[in-house]
């Protein structure tokens, strides 16, 4: 892009249109048939008059559930505007028409007549170039988070999708610019569709076919079972990914929130356990404590403190379980310092390498699975399957 052009970070992937809809968003990320690549610009595909053809450059981007920062999927570089103010529905297909622009032998139009609410707007710009970056990116507006991209003069905003970047906030323009025209930072063009290739879908496990996949009452009640069915795999698991030596001594217990609302309280005559088990919520009950108003006191002092109670000259130790995409800081927390934290990407490791024929520990091992991962991509994977769907079932 050349310099002076203004810069959109354009979130996509977000709103509840997409519950019973394809976003129209989906295109950002594919050629059409021809090879030209289209932008959406989100959420309805327009721009205000005082953008006509000053739009230089867009950051495709999502938004990262439960953290403060936008991971980068591309940039739509050197743009020409497809979108005129005031287009109509009938406008737009005239276009889509005249161009012939189809995925997977599909019009594009012609895409989006299963939408429960139709749009008027399908394509925003044409873009020369469209990029993927060559690492996993993150960009945020916070001074103090560690990210690849950190703008320090706006902050996100709040309700829209699309967020302008000009001079008038010149050391963030200077940032956005330079990360974009940095060769070094972008990789491959993006593919065109192609419905034949594209992967079947896993079968499903028994936590997705009964809708609990993100419950943790349900990841919680299975732990407890399995744990107490295998009493082998908890020391295992210590000496491994915890280096701690942990051997249950002789029976034990294993208490399920009955104790404080603790989701797992193990107890035997040497330790007293806590084990915390968060999927896509937060720490709860924050009071912020007279004695130090820069930590919070919560659930996990309240267990801790429970712990301490009970203990009777045992061991305490306390684990916070929770996917890679929900990395809670604990540092923040009162008595935080207490808690070790292990990922569902370690768990899922561990179990993984096991040789224990049982089809209830299987199912357990392909849920843990989806929680593994570095971001909850979720959406964007339904989207894009809803898509090669609806194009193969219009062909």
């Amino acid at each position: 892009m050349k310099y002076g052009q203004e810069i959109v970070i354009n979130r996509m992937y977000n709103g509840d249109y997409l519950n019973e809809n394809l976003g129209h968003e989906i295109i950002n990320m594919y050629k059409d048939d021809n090879g030209n690549k289209y932008i959406y610009l989100q959420p309805l595909g327009t721009f205000a008059y005082e953008h006509t053809n000053k739009i230089g450059c867009i950051l495709l981007a999502r938004t990262i559930p439960g953290k403060k920062k936008l991971e980068i999927l591309g940039k739509a570089d050197y743009l020409e505007d497809v979108y005129k103010y005031g287009h109509t529905a009938k406008e737009q297909i005239e276009y889509i028409n005249k161009h012939n622009i189809k995925y997977g032998g599909v019009l594009l139009n012609k895409i989006f007549e299963s939408n429960k609410k139709n749009q008027d707007i399908f394509i925003s710009f044409k873009a020369k170039e469209v990029l993927k970056p060559i690492r996993t990116t993150y960009l945020s507006f916070e001074k103090n988070t560690e990210c690849d991209i950190i703008l320090k003069e706006n902050k996100q905003a709040k309700a829209s999708l699309k967020q302008y970047f000009d001079s008038s906030t010149p050391e963030d323009y200077d940032t956005l610019f330079n990360f974009i025209n940095d060769n070094n930072n972008w990789e491959k063009e993006i593919d065109k569709v192609t419905p034949d290739r594209i992967s079947i879908p896993s079968e499903k496990n028994f936590f997705e076919i009964c809708g609990i996949e993100n419950y943790e009452l349900a990841f919680s009640n299975a732990l407890a079972y399995f744990m107490k069915k295998y009493p082998e795999l908890i020391t295992k698991f210590a000496k491994e990914y915890l280096g701690k030596e942990y051997i249950p001594a002789g029976d034990f217990d294993i208490i399920r929130e009955k104790e404080k609302n603790i989701d797992l309280l193990v107890t035997d005559k040497n330790y007293v356990i806590v084990i915390e088990n968060k999927i896509k919520s937060e720490i709860n009950g924050h009071i912020k404590t007279s004695q130090n108003n820069d930590l919070e006191y919560s659930q996990l002092s309240k267990y801790y403190n429970h712990a301490k109670k009970i203990s009777n000259g045992r061991k305490i130790r306390c684990f916070l379980l929770t996917p890679n995409y929900n990395d809670i800081d604990l540092k923040c927390y009162a008595d935080g310092e207490q808690y070790t934290k292990i990922y569902y990407s370690q768990i899922y490791q561990f179990l993984h390498k096991q040789q224990i024929n049982d089809i209830y520990l299987h199912e357990y091992i392909k849920a843990i699975q989806k929680h593994t991962r570095e971001y909850n991509n979720e959406l964007y994977e339904e989207m894009k399957l809803l898509f090669y769907n609806i194009i193969k079932s219009k062909k």
